[in-house]
């Protein structure tokens, strides 16, 4: 279900054939295997490093867009090339940073993200200096899925040396806001938008945490400007129209929410937008009936529904927000 369409699982049966033949060749096992010639063992071996190699730079490209299905592609890609080479490091970074942020774009249930990011760390007997930006990773699973605060945020105290990168701030930022530190979350993407001031996601998400941080003036006034520079960004619209509607602008907030579903009809979190800034509009019939979409999708797959909570305490709906 994670790799593949339903309507693609003819395909899958090569691939566990493919799968199943490289475990074999890689542990030896097999008369066959067992009785290759040394230098045919190596060529071999070079082949799939050369093989998850070049999986790897693929999956890398492909789950740039955020598309819900590209980033799907990208993670079966990942699982292969290390399949291939298990000593391919750069492989399992990659894994554990897209499982996250698919996690935190609601397209993957958090079950299966930590699944992957222990997978991912497995085969890294101890982190290492090449290793150690898998921490922020596993941090968050630490904390998100394990519930172990003490071990999250010992693992973010060890990433505070790493140099800036847009996964392990991503990672690091959004732990600070779970643990409502927001003042240093704050800095730490101010600090990152010096290093990168062109990055759209920093800018959006500073205005988040300024919004969550309760600095009302200063969030609007960010936001605002994310908007206006990167309107084609899906976090600064998604942004955009959680914090307009807050702070009363609702008719603006539906209008960004509105460009992003008809935009991204892959993002569920758009509709949720959407849903809460028809709420803030007094339009409770058009956001009852978005929450139900919601509700009808999560019938066929995963459906992240946590702001959900936010629109049903607007609508006035106590019992249904708790």
């Amino acid at each position: 279900d994670v790799i593949a369409e339903r309507e693609q699982i003819v395909d899958l049966t090569g691939e566990l054939v493919s799968r199943v033949t490289s475990r074999l060749r890689a542990g030896g096992i097999g008369v066959e295997a067992g009785a290759e010639p040394a230098p045919a063992v190596q060529r071999a071996t070079s082949q799939a490093q050369r093989g998850a190699h070049d999986l790897y730079l693929r999956a890398h490209h492909d789950w740039q867009n955020m598309e819900r299905h590209r980033m799907q592609d990208a993670m079966g890609q990942l699982l292969r090339a290390i399949e291939l080479d298990p000593s391919l490091i750069a492989a399992r970074l990659e894994l554990a940073q897209l499982v996250i942020l698919q996690c935190i774009y609601g397209y993957l249930s958090p079950r299966i993200a930590a699944a992957a990011v222990r997978r991912a760390a497995d085969g890294i007997p101890e982190l290492n200096e090449q290793a150690e930006a898998l921490l922020p990773a596993l941090g968050w699973m630490e904390f998100h899925f394990d519930r172990d605060a003490r071990s999250a945020l010992r693992m973010m105290a060890r990433s505070v040396g790493l140099p800036h990168d847009v996964t392990n701030t991503r990672a690091r930022s959004w732990l600070l806001l779970s643990r409502q530190r927001f003042g240093e979350a704050i800095e730490l993407l101010q600090a990152a938008i010096q290093l990168d001031p062109w990055s759209p996601w920093l800018q959006a998400s500073l205005a988040w945490a300024l919004h969550l941080a309760g600095e009302r003036d200063a969030s609007l006034k960010q936001i605002l400007k994310a908007v206006e520079f990167s309107m084609e960004y899906d976090n600064s619209l998604f942004f955009g129209a959680m914090i307009l509607g807050y702070n009363g602008e609702a008719a603006r907030a539906i209008q960004l929410a509105e460009t992003l579903t008809a935009r991204s009809s892959h993002y569920d979190l758009a509709i949720s937008a959407l849903a809460y800034a028809l709420a803030c509009a007094g339009r409770a019939e058009e956001s009852h009936s978005q929450l139900e979409r919601l509700q009808w999708l999560s019938r066929e797959r995963f459906v992240l529904n946590t702001l959900n909570a936010a629109t049903h305490v607007v609508l006035g709906e106590a019992d249904a927000a708790l």
